[in-house]
């Protein structure tokens, strides 16, 4: 048996691990029974392997580096369904996303990223300059076209969308640039 010659410490250590592995084995339990499949953490749970935490039979050595496995995915936000919808209330209010409820906003947020993240690839691709532009204008983009149009982003309707958001984030770069070269040009002594 591993736990045979262990100090006190050790074995405190291994039954916290314990206790840290229980926990993060039942947010992954309850992420996996409701509509927050798509939680970063979970999904980066699943490409790691899928194995569920646990010490048994573990030298330790296994032991902390399951500790810092275990540490590694309580630690993320998205780890509990509570921490994803908190993540995703606030992305929505950083990118603008418009939403009725939260699984509208996990839909709409997964087209509206992977959308910002092909026309910042078209813009590289295309060398228009993406690094200029910046994920804020793409979001900005994404944004009033959605709202001027009406759209309603939806994961099948991306690829359409590409070079009109591509096309509006250079439009958005142009007027800020434009904006700041009007401010440099301003009389200064004018305006008492």
């Amino acid at each position: 048996m591993v736990t045979k010659n262990l100090t006190p410490k050790q074995k405190e250590f291994r039954k916290e691990v314990s206790r840290l592995n229980s926990m993060a084995n039942k947010r992954i339990k309850r992420l996996a029974q409701s509509e927050f499949k798509e939680s970063p953490a979970y999904k980066k749970w699943l490409s790691d392997g899928g194995e569920y935490f646990s010490i048994r039979d573990k030298t330790q050595q296994e032991v902390r580096r399951e500790y810092y496995r275990v540490k590694q995915y309580l630690d993320s936000a998205t780890s509990s369904i509570t921490g994803t919808k908190k993540v995703l209330k606030n992305m929505a209010e950083n990118t603008g996303i418009e939403y009725s409820n939260l699984f509208e906003l996990q839909d709409t947020s997964k087209a509206f990223f992977e959308l910002a993240n092909k026309v910042d690839e078209y813009l590289k691709v295309s060398s228009r300059g993406s690094e200029a532009i910046g994920y804020q204008r793409i979001w900005q983009a994404i944004n009033q076209y959605t709202q001027n149009n009406e759209v309603k982003l939806q994961a099948k309707s991306v690829d359409g969308l590409i070079q009109v958001v591509s096309d509006l984030s250079e439009q958005l770069l142009l007027k800020d640039n434009q904006d700041t070269s009007d401010f440099f040009n301003i009389d200064w002594q004018n305006l008492e």
